[in-house]
């Protein structure tokens, strides 16, 4: 072998030895580009995952707002309508008496006409009245009217505001006792916290 062959022999060993390590190389180039696209298809993965359970307690969210938010409109409508009663029963009182005087002649003879039932009652009535009252929550309501009433002492009402009323609305959440009635004829709305005190008519004013 000459010079020149061996020349030619030892470049044909060096770019056999070059290509065998730059494909080494390569694959395991290929091998960490394959481990990094799987790991971004997982990371991705997730990603759309936790988009969508955002997604869904947000709808959640928003049911729960507009239930709350239609349950304030029924108990405003409510509170209307029991008022819009209560004067229409007022109203109504009112003529009677004055139907009672005319053809009473406003006189102790129509007085003495009445019975032992009704006087009694004439004279038991207080100038407070009890138009309706409610212990609720944001999202549940209990109708303790009857039960406001029967704690009337003569003109006034004390009564702290609790689940013994008429039970717990709903557990663990902050509650509120809220009192529509007639104070003389005048009708007004008192609220107190659960544990608070309310009063009427309040003696501080």
């Amino acid at each position: 072998m000459n010079r020149t062959q061996t020349i030619y022999a030892a470049a044909f060993v060096g770019m056999a030895i070059w290509l065998a390590v730059e494909h080494r190389t390569l694959r395991e180039q290929g091998r960490e580009i394959a481990a990094l696209q799987q790991q971004l298809n997982q990371t991705a993965q997730l990603v759309a995952k936790k988009d969508e359970e955002m997604s869904s307690l947000a709808a959640s969210s928003r049911r729960l707002q507009v239930q709350a938010e239609n349950q304030n409109k029924e108990l405003v409508q409510l509170h209307d309508e029991v008022r819009r009663q209560t004067n229409e029963l007022e109203t109504l009182r009112g003529e009677i008496d004055q139907n009672r005087m005319v053809n009473g002649g406003g006189n102790r003879q129509n007085f003495n006409q009445t019975t032992p039932a009704e006087r009694e009652a004439a004279s038991n009535a207080s100038r407070l009245k009890i138009l309706e009252a409610y212990y609720w929550t944001q999202n549940r309501v209990i109708n303790v009217t009857q039960q406001i009433r029967d704690k009337i002492l003569g003109d006034k009402l004390e009564v702290i505001a609790g689940n013994d009323l008429r039970g717990d609305p709903e557990y663990g959440q902050t509650k509120a006792l809220t009192v529509v009635y007639s104070y003389d004829g005048v009708t007004m709305t008192n609220e107190v916290r659960e544990g608070e005190l309310l009063l009427i008519p309040d003696e501080q004013n």
